[in-house]
């Protein structure tokens, strides 16, 4: 035996506690070299089983790998039963992480046997955790609440009140998955009595992190806020640097919810860098992932896209195939955005190719939700309908209840665009009691805004301005303020329908000057289309024309070809009201031709209609003729 290698040994497992885990690598690195001289192969085993538990730590699974391969074979050349056990046990953490859950799965049942063999309750313990683990995983959370039990059974015979309060933290996440947040709250409240009484700061820190998160789901932002800082608190205390990096990944989430996006990002910076400090790829991937997110919320999709393409890297890197599916996914969405819709599709059916790998129903669920809005955005609205479909039936199995009420909401939309009215308003209810029921009041607001439309559509305008004022109050709330300007949009075009001009005319100047300050250049170039029309109601023709032509210059900038048609179509209504009639014909025959060009055949009715009343005035009757034979044959097929 090598006193200096043990001594070594030793070190390592002090510097590696207390969260120094490069001086805790060069330590067992040095003990590994001592006992490679004197031929110490149960030294050498362990010092590799000990770099293996730290290659964990710092996100570098494929040595974590490597080391414990070779831990094991040496503890099995010197007939180590322990040793060869808790090889095991850890290469099924490695498997775990590296998503090869079939051999995690084996590794822990060999642990477990081995350790049940040696009679080492500890060790049993503690695989029956693991496993508990993996099943969480898998999406057994019937067999994962029977082995957490057993594990926490085991812990308290052996007197291990630390292994019990890891327990309980576990049984935490599980009732969180359940939904069962009464239970999720007690489990780290209970852990986190017991961690105190052991006096071991990190255990508190991380039940403290699991409250934060607890609390997150029941809307007590202010609770979760406060634990989460005590959290950070006393991760700083220990200097567990990865334990920083996490609580700050988890305030930069709280801060998103809160709408409070610049703390978010500083907090996802801090997290990023924390990190990169103490090589956790892992969690340099999360946290790019979630900086890419909030720059989509931020619209910016430039800063997005990188963050994101970085993410899918490292997830790569680490075998992490759970993070490159919500890579894919958020790429997905991206690619929306930014209207390349051919890469937007890729990406989301190779997201949900790997978590159907990966066995992540939740992952799946919401991968087949973005498809169904993908399909939308192209008019595959059958496609569109089963995606929405698939996503409600997975949605429910895993007792999402949140997703299950966003897929109603889609569905209330798909069904709103195929002319459906009735399904719309059931979907769109069902929706919104749904998410009142888990205090979501963004979309609340959404289904609230939905259901004002339809009412439009069905012409309910009580009901219509009830909803939308409904939606607009909750939408100022949440501080949301894109949906804002669009349910002021909304109001504007019911007040046009109720002749209520005034009115109108200050819901849609509230429109456009949200959407100003959102940089939302579609959604102001809608609005002057829309007082284009309303100046002309008003008869305010100068207005108009100054409005038309800025909803004109806006569509072109934003290169959306409907817009301009139908820009184009009411500048050819204003200069027939100004017996500009050229120009007006010039109108016409341009929108005429941009809705030939987008396929609208109703715009393109529109346009031929408008040329018949021109050409009329003109006293051009053959040419009347024409358009409105032409006109009455588009209207013809699109009634059929």
């Amino acid at each position: 035996m090598s006193l200096e290698g043990q001594c070594y040994y030793e070190l390592g497992l002090i510097h590696q506690s207390s969260g120094k885990l490069d001086d805790a690598r060069q330590a067992l690195e040095n003990a590994l070299a001592f006992h490679k001289q004197v031929n110490d192969g149960l030294g050498e085993a362990n010092d590799l089983q000990r770099l293996g538990i730290l290659y964990i730590r710092l996100g570098r699974v494929e040595d974590a790998e490597k080391a414990l391969q070779f831990a094991l074979d040496l503890h099995r050349q010197v007939n180590c039963r322990l040793g060869e056990a808790n090889d095991l046990q850890n290469l099924g953490v490695v498997y775990k992480r590296l998503s090869r859950l079939e051999d995690a799965e084996k590794a822990f049942q060999s642990a477990l046997a081995i350790h049940k063999q040696v009679n080492s309750r500890f060790g049993e313990a503690n695989d029956l955790q693991n496993l508990g683990e993996l099943y969480l995983t898998l999406d057994r959370l019937e067999d994962a609440e029977k082995v957490f039990h057993s594990a926490l059974d085991l812990h308290k015979q052996v007197n291990a009140r630390l292994g019990e309060a890891n327990d309980l933290q576990d049984l935490g996440k599980l009732y969180i998955r359940l939904n069962q947040l009464e239970d999720a709250e007690k489990a780290p409240k209970a852990a986190l009595d017991l961690h105190k009484q052991v006096n071991d700061r990190l255990g508190e820190a991380n039940d403290c992190w699991s409250l934060g998160n607890v609390y997150m789901r029941l809307n007590r932002f202010e609770d979760s806020e406060k634990v989460l800082q005590c959290a950070l608190d006393l991760h700083q205390q220990v200097n567990d640097k990865l334990g920083e990096a996490n609580d700050h990944w988890q305030l930069g989430k709280l801060y998103v919810r809160l709408n409070r996006l610049g703390d978010a990002e500083k907090a996802f910076q801090l997290g990023l860098k924390f990190h990169k400090q103490v090589n956790s790829r892992i969690g340099e991937a999360n946290g790019l992932q979630e900086l890419g997110e909030l720059f989509m919320r931020l619209n910016r999709l430039e800063d997005a896209e990188k963050a994101l393409r970085s993410s899918l890297d490292l997830h790569k890197q680490v075998h992490d195939r759970l993070g490159e599916a919500n890579d894919l996914q958020d790429l997905g969405q991206l690619y929306m955005r930014l209207n390349q819709l051919e890469d937007a599709e890729k990406a989301l059916e190779n997201a949900l190719a790997l978590h159907k790998q990966v066995n992540d129903r939740l992952g799946e669920a919401n991968a087949h939700w973005h498809l169904g809005t993908l399909y939308m955005r192209l008019s595959q609205f059958e496609d569109a309908e089963k995606a929405f479909q698939c996503a409600l039936d997975l949605h429910r199995q895993v007792n999402a209840r949140l997703g299950e009420a966003n897929d109603l909401q889609d569905l209330g939309r798909l069904y709103m665009r195929i002319n459906q009215p009735e399904d719309a308003e059931k979907a769109l209810q069902a929706a919104l009691d749904l998410h009142q029921q888990v205090n979501s009041k963004l979309n609340e607001a959404n289904d609230l805004q939905e259901l004002g439309e339809l009412y439009l559509r069905l012409d309910q305008l009580e009901d219509a301005e009830k909803a939308l004022q409904s939606a607009l109050d909750l939408h100022k709330q949440v501080n949301a303020r894109f949906s804002e300007a669009y349910d002021y949009w909304d109001l504007g075009e019911l007040y046009m329908r109720l002749d209520r001009l005034e009115d109108a005319e200050k819901s849609l100047q509230s429109a456009l000057d949200l959407h100003k300050q959102v940089k939302d250049r579609l959604g102001e170039a809608n609005d002057h289309h829309r007082l284009g029309e309303l100046y002309m109601r008003l008869d305010r023709l100068e207005d108009a024309d100054k409005s038309l032509q800025s909803a004109l210059d806006l569509h072109k900038q934003v290169k959306n070809r409907l817009g301009e048609a139908n820009d184009h179509h009411t500048r050819g209504k204003l200069y027939m009201r100004l017996s500009q009639l050229e120009d007006a014909e010039t109108a016409l025959h341009t929108a005429l031709d941009l809705h030939k060009q987008v396929n609208s055949r109703q715009g393109e009715a529109n346009d031929l209609q408008q040329l018949g009343l021109l050409y009329n005035r003109l006293n051009r009757v053959e040419d009347a003729k024409k358009v409105l034979d032409l006109h009455r044959d588009i209207i013809t097929m699109l009634t059929k």
